[in-house]
């Protein structure tokens, strides 16, 4: 929910992600994983000049402003900000997705858990991980704001809608699109336990602990990242960029 911009990791390495017939090529650090998860620290290098249409090679960069559509030909995406770079591509979040599904599926079956999206940036990842999650659930939400607009948090949360579920009693999964500073997350944790949950986790597709200025614990992260404020797969950058189907880089100071 909340992001801040600061610095950029140096890049260390890159390995392959298929998709389909094409193939794209992004950074991550040489140690891999970090307490079973990915590192993301550094961003696709893009070629601009790929024609529109064209299909990609095994050796081809994706260009920012581009996806790939269901017969693995390139779309384009139409922005009024340009992309500086793609840190994770459409094929990863998709894998990464059904692996905490998985995760999820194991470690609560026999029960019904809750699965709670705070909207709006979550809903997105919502949408694709309760489908990963193989057990019967039920889902709700919330909406709580931390942004005036822009790119920075005003410091104050503030609950805009609230869940129309009771939790008492209930397993209760946190469903959150990035966890940065960690303000917005410890004051929802702190209003949800006072209503008596039988268990209160957190799944948070990005973690950008550079940023955290309050420790909080999550349960379920999909990936690390750099302090970049990013875009797309839910994110926004005043309430633009949330139908991008990977998370990139605005170049935008």
């Amino acid at each position: 929910m909340e992001q801040r911009k600061l610095g950029w990791f140096a890049s260390l390495g890159a390995i392959p992600y298929n998709v389909g017939v094409p193939q794209i090529r992004w950074g991550i650090s040489s140690s891999l994983w970090r307490s079973g998860r990915p590192i993301i620290e550094t961003p696709l290098k893009p070629d601009w000049r790929i024609p529109k249409g064209r299909r990609l090679t095994p050796k081809t960069t994706l260009p920012p402003q581009a996806g790939f559509g269901p017969d693995g030909r390139i779309i384009e995406y139409e922005l009024d900000v340009p992309m500086k770079s793609i840190l994770i591509p459409a094929d990863a979040l998709n894998k990464r997705v059904h692996e905490l599904g998985e995760e999820i599926t194991e470690e609560y079956r026999g029960t019904v858990p809750l699965l709670v999206s705070i909207l709006k940036g979550g809903v997105v990842f919502l949408t694709d991980l309760m489908r990963a999650v193989r057990i019967p659930h039920h889902i709700d939400f919330l909406q709580l704001s931390s942004y005036a607009g822009g790119k920075k948090t005003t410091g104050t949360v503030r609950l805009l809608s609230d869940l129309g579920t009771n939790i008492a009693g209930r397993d209760v999964i946190i469903v959150e699109d990035i966890v940065d500073t960690g303000l917005t997350l410890t004051y929802l944790l702190k209003q949800l336990e006072i209503r008596q949950p039988k268990s209160l986790r957190v799944c948070a597709l990005l973690n950008k602990v550079e940023a955290r200025e309050v420790d909080v614990h999550i349960d379920y992260v999909g990936f690390e990242i750099p302090n970049e404020f990013v875009v797309g797969y839910g994110l926004d950058y005043d309430e633009k960029y949330r139908n991008l189907p990977y998370i990139g880089v605005l170049d935008a100071e």
